[in-house]
């Protein structure tokens, strides 16, 4: 998966799950900037599997969320904890 999505900034991918979140430019105020990095990159998760043929379960896929757990690592906009 590195090699297909390696290259995208705010994506994450560890063998076949992706952690994609959005990180605002410190040049802009507020966080509408973090959601449109965000679209940007989720928008081109879901262009390169579709080119792929790669299919996605969507009863892992969870869209919106301000947490997560990726791999045993709880994620926020608070930080990371174990």
């Amino acid at each position: 998966m590195q090699a297909h999505f390696g290259d995208l900034n705010c994506v994450k991918c560890c063998i076949d799950d992706f952690l994609i979140y959005g990180k605002a430019d410190p040049e802009f105020v507020g966080t509408t900037n973090a959601i449109a990095n965000h679209d940007e990159a989720l928008k081109e998760v879901l262009k390169r599997c579709k080119n792929k043929g790669f299919t996605l379960n969507q009863k892992k896929c969870k869209f919106g969320v301000d947490q997560a757990k990726f791999y045993g690592t709880h994620i926020s906009t608070k930080g990371f904890r174990p």
